[in-house]
Order: structure tokens, then C-alpha cells, then sequence
């Protein structure tokens, strides 16, 4: 208890690689609390913006506009953060383009589920700096080639380096946010309002890159987010982080994935962000051969589910505080297998409102819930590093958004968008219950109380029978 105080009083810090204790104020502690919040903030919406503001300069870059096939462009995602976008334009594109299209939005979680584990394993062992400045680098790298560039293959490798500066990025970004932030509660309300902003960075992107790709080409966006991503790269020098004491014990990447209680809400982020990974390459290709729909409304057709995970992140911060996380994202889990299975029987574009504006609201309670969750589980469970469990968490959405394009693409090239959207709402529905086991998880103290009972249980069982 003692310990713990001491820790609320002191800060750790670090400072070009150099770890110390210092004793702060408590207004200081929140400036620096802020400081880092704005940090996370700043961070996710560069890769969020860097993210979406291609879509709209796509035609551009794939020299597609003459070829004689009329299909709608995807709308592209992310998970970190688990994060949406909207498509702003309209793509001619021949069917042979489909497999690369579905590769090139794919490539970017690919790159995260490999890169992840990495990215935890380092922010861990080595802070928040080093990550933080790699990252950095290479999003600036990668925003370089987007504007220089031209040609599918530039887009592909602009992508899959973006993917590998987003992991090391937003990784060290949550597991920096959740140190910051000691007190559970505080904790929640911080990500929420950070994967908040990753909301806004995918609803700002397309029309920020259309407006400044028609003033002055498809460069101009680029280059003003590579001063973006500069300018907040020269806060994360000069700015304080936080970091663990030394004589933590720190929990294996191992350790994490054999807990059972990790890997239940590490499904639920999944399950909840493949809902809408399936629907970005399926959904507008739907809306053509049912509803024949206009280019512009399939442009905006993803904007209630952006808006509504904008929505969702901040509010469910401080909400899942009051009803319970593990509650809020069972409910968001259900509500997701009805949107789900709602989305199908749709006969007009408005009546596609309701569910898409109630899955992006959703999804966002789920990831906002989980998040908070897995960094309280290491807390109560493991030690209070957060690196490798946000690996886990990025991992998780970036599988559903990796494989969700692809598979999505597929199965309704075979005219099965309905039961690809009714089997994945079953899913949902059979893996909400297990949400229940995180309403209250044992300690890791009650752990070690569990097993004393247990070897002194056995001792007697010896001696008895020695008698």
C-alpha cells in the first residue's frame, strides 16, 4: 500500500533513454498527463489522416479511369486502432483490379500483425522513446512516398511502411496513455477520448485530401501531413514520458496470450472489428446490383458508422466507468450481430441509416471498453507494463481488418453478402456471453491465495493418509 502511494506521488520519467524518479505537484502531474494525452491524440490522427486521405486520390495513383468496368472503391479502415473511413469519390476499376485493390488495403494490417509483437516487446524493454521516434520516422518516410510517388506498387510499399511506423507509433502511444494514468477510471476516459480522435482523423481525411489534392495535386496533402507528423514528433522530443520502475517484473508476451482473460476481450475487438472490415470491399459492390445506387451516395454510405464510432469513443470512456466495460461490450457485441443482421434486408439506402450508424457506435463501445480492460487486467493480473497487451490489442483488430477485405471480397463474388453478414452476426452472438467471465476477475493476489489453498489442501491429504 505504502508502494503504491509512493507511486502516486512520484512520477517516472525519461529523458533521452536516462530513467529517474522525480517527485511532482499534483497540477504538474496533470499537465503532464495532459501533455501526453494531446501526444496520443496528435499521433493517431496523423496515421488515421495519413490513413484515409487517399481514398479519394486512388483513381490517381492506379491510372484506373479508363478502364471499361464501373465498381465502386472500398472504404478503408485501421485498428490500432480499430478506425473507419469513407469514400469520397467514385473509382472505375476493371474486375482483374479487385485482387490487388483487396492486397492493397490488406497490406497495411498485415504488416501490423507481424510488426506488433516486435513493437510491444520493444516499448517494454527499451521505454516509450525509441519506438516513438522510429515510428515516427517511418510515418514521415512512408507520407514522402504517398506524395513523390506514383503507380500501384509505390502505393503498396507506402502502405505496408505506414503499417510498420503505425504499430510502433500507436502502441508505444496507448501503453505511454495508460501509465500516465494510474487511476482505472482516468485511464478509460483518456483512451476513449484518444481512439476518439482516430474517428475524427478518418472522417477528416477524405475531404482534406480531396480539397488540397484539387488545389495544388496529389503531392500537396502529402506534404502538409509530413509537416504534421514533424510537428508532433518534435512535441514527443521535448515532452516527459512515463515510464515503469525498474524492479517491476515485467509479464511475457507468453505470459499475456495464456491468460484467458486476455484473449477473451482480445476476441471481442476482433470479432466486432471484422463487422466492419467485411463490409468495406462488399457493401458498395451490394448497393450497385441491389440498390443501384449513384456514385455520391455510395461515397457517403460509410458516414454514419464514422460518425457514430466518433461519437461512441469519448462517451463510452466515462460510461463503461459507471455501467461496467465488460456490460458495455457485450451489449455492443449483440447490438453488432443485429446491425449485422438488419444490413442484408435493407431495400433503400436510407433505411441503411439505423444499423450502420448503430454498428460504428457499437464497435466503438467495444474497442474504447476493451481497451481500458486489457491494461486493468495487466494491472490486477500480471505488472503494470502495458506494451506487449496493446500488441495484442492491435494484433487482434488488425487480424479482422486484414483478412476481412480479402475473405469479404470473395465470398461475395459468389452472391453470399447475406449469409456472409448473418454468419459473422452468429459469431457475435455466441462469443458475447463470454464477456461475462471479465465482470470481476481475480487478482493476481487472489491467485496466489488460490494456490496456497490448494498446496495446503494437498499437505493435509498427504499427512491424513501418512496417518
Amino acid at each position: 500500500m505504502a508502494e503504491s502511494q509512493n507511486f502516486d506521488e512520484q512520477m517516472l520519467i525519461e529523458d533521452d533513454g536516462l530513467r529517474c524518479a522525480v517527485k511532482i505537484e499534483p497540477q504538474a502531474r496533470k499537465i503532464s498527463q495532459r501533455t501526453i494525452l494531446l501526444i496520443a491524440c496528435l499521433s493517431a490522427l496523423c496515421d488515421c489522416l495519413l490513413l484515409s486521405v487517399i481514398v479519394p486520390i486512388i483513381p490517381v495513383y492506379l491510372d484506373v479511369s479508363e478502364t471499361p468496368t464501373t465498381r465502386p472503391p472500398t472504404a478503408e479502415s485501421s485498428t490500432s486502432n480499430k478506425t473507419f473511413a469513407t469514400v469520397s469519390s467514385p473509382t472505375v476499376i476493371d474486375s482483374s483490379m479487385d485482387l490487388k485493390i483487396g492486397a492493397l488495403f490488406a497490406s497495411k494490417a498485415f504488416v501490423q500483425i507481424m510488426v506488433n509483437p516486435v513493437a510491444g516487446h520493444l516499448t517494454e524493454r527499451v521505454g516509450y522513446s525509441i519506438p516513438l521516434y522510429s515510428g515516427f520516422c517511418v510515418l514521415f518516410i512512408s507520407t514522402l512516398v504517398y506524395g513523390c510517388g506514383s503507380g500501384y506498387w509505390l502505393l503498396f510499399v507506402a502502405r505496408a511502411i505506414q503499417g510498420l511506423g503505425s504499430s510502433f507509433v500507436l502502441i508505444s502511444c496507448l501503453a505511454m496513455l495508460a501509465a500516465a494514468h494510474p487511476d482505472d477510471n482516468e485511464r478509460g476516459t483518456a483512451i476513449g477520448i484518444a481512439m476518439g480522435v482516430t474517428g475524427l482523423g478518418v472522417l477528416a481525411g477524405p475531404p482534406f485530401g480531396g480539397l488540397f489534392y484539387s488545389i495544388g495535386g496529389k503531392g500537396l496533402p502529402f506534404f502538409i501531413l509530413a509537416g504534421l507528423i514533424f510537428l508532433t514528433f518534435v512535441l514527443v522530443v521535448f515532452a516527459q514520458k512515463p515510464v515503469m520502475p525498474k524492479y517491476t517484473e515485467k509479464p511475457t508476451l507468453k505470459d499475456l496470450l495464456s491468460d484467458p482473460y486476455i484473449l477473451i476481450a482480445s476476441g471481442a475487438v476482433c470479432f466486432c472489428n471484422m463487422a466492419f472490415a467485411l463490409l468495406e470491399p462488399t457493401l458498395p459492390i451490394w448497393l450497385l446490383e441491389t440498390m443501384d445506387a449513384k456514385e455520391w451516395q455510395i461515397g457517403v454510405i460509410f458516414l454514419p458508422s464514422t460518425g457514430a464510432y466518433l461519437i461512441a469513443t469519448p462517451l463510452l470512456g466515462k460510461l463503461g466507468n459507471v455501467i461496467g466495460r465488460w456490460l458495455a461490450s457485450l451489449i455492443g457485441l449483440v447490438l453488432v450481430a443485429v446491425s449485422l443482421f438488419v444490413v442484408p434486408v435493407a431495400r433503400t439506402l436510407a433505411a441503411l441509416v439505423a444499423p450502420l450508424f448503430a454498428l460504428g457506435f457499437c464497435i466503438g463501445m467495444v474497442d474504447t471498453s476493451m481497451a481500458a480492460t486489457l491494461a486493468y487486467l495487466v494491472d490486477i493480473r500480471h505488472a503494470s507494463v502495458y506494451g506487449a497487451v496493446f500488441a495484442i490489442e492491435d494484433f487482434a483488430a488488425s487480424v479482422g481488418f486484414a483478412f476481412g477485405p480479402l475473405l469479404g471480397g470473395v465470398i461475395v463474388s459468389e452472391g453470399s453478402f447475406p449469409w456472409l453478414l448473418h454468419g459473422l452476426a452468429i459469431l457475435n452472438l455466441l462469443f458475447a456471453p463470454l464477456l461475462v467471465f471479465l465482470r470481476n476477475p481475480p487478482s493476481k493476489h487472489q491467485l496466489l491465495q488460490i494456490e496456497d489453498a490448494e498446496v495446503s489442501g494437498i499437505d493435509e491429504q498427504i499427512e491424513n493418509a501418512e496417518i
